[in-house]
């Protein structure tokens, strides 16, 4: 696996409202996880290279999150690891690419920002892109976009004439213990939808939380049928 496969400590989802704790019933009804079930579904159509892309979805923080953390955040989380990892798509910094990478001479000082990817590690940079072809040191993510945490490919995609056209920079990632995830989604922390790549390299960052929890229309997923009715689960 080229992705670096650590032991991936998250932050809980915090403190929510009493009409999302008393969504935690349903765990009774939920004995299945939610959450694996989501990543690791593969539709009878899909490929060879359909099944060996790592699963990937969009969590969409609820008003209902308060942890400052992931407070009106979309993560892109992954099972490119043993457990479920992510990045937070919609978080600039104000650090600038240029102050991390001054040889890339094509980097904007404005525009050209390092994101926030999440509270774990963020001494570490991963990123995400767009490839043609699978390139060494990346795991594919979605279909012709790759995950990596190689500074050397990093490097070479940042002397592109469009450096980040198609990159996005992440320091630190989000990451859950065994079963905090699943937990947080049935308290009613996140809402799920299928993942995209438009929206992750051309929307502005600031309009994409209120844009999709918008799409989401303020409910919850709190049982199969709705995870069913999104297309990201099937039932035999």
């Amino acid at each position: 696996m080229p992705i670096e496969s650590a032991t991936w400590v998250g932050r809980a989802a915090g403190s929510l409202s009493a009409p999302a704790v008393r969504a935690c019933n349903v765990a009774r009804v939920l004995r299945s996880v939610l959450f694996f079930l989501a990543l690791s579904f593969v539709p009878q159509s899909s490929t060879a290279a359909d099944a060996e892309r790592a699963r990937s979805i969009f969590l969409i923080a609820s008003r209902d999150l308060n942890d400052p953390n992931f407070h009106e955040t979309v993560v892109l989380v992954t099972q490119a690891a043993s457990t479920p990892m992510g990045v937070i798509i919609n978080r600039a910094s104000r650090l600038p690419l240029s102050k991390l990478f001054p040889e890339a001479e094509r980097l904007d000082d404005k525009s050209d920002r390092v994101f926030v990817g999440g509270p774990v590690a963020r001494q570490a940079l991963l990123f995400l892109f767009r490839a043609g072809s699978p390139p060494e040191g990346a795991v594919e993510v979605m279909e012709g976009v790759y995950l990596s945490g190689s500074a050397n490919l990093l490097r070479e995609l940042l002397k592109r004439d469009k450096p980040t056209q198609g990159l996005r920079v992440f320091a630190g990632h989000s990451g859950w213990a065994p079963g905090q995830l699943e937990a947080e989604i049935v308290l009613g922390g996140w809402h799920l939808a299928p993942a995209d790549a438009d929206t992750l390299f051309d929307k502005p960052p600031e309009s994409i939380w209120s844009e999709l929890i918008k799409r989401a229309g303020g409910r919850t997923v709190t049982a199969p049928s709705d995870l069913r009715a999104a297309g990201l689960i099937e039932f035999d």
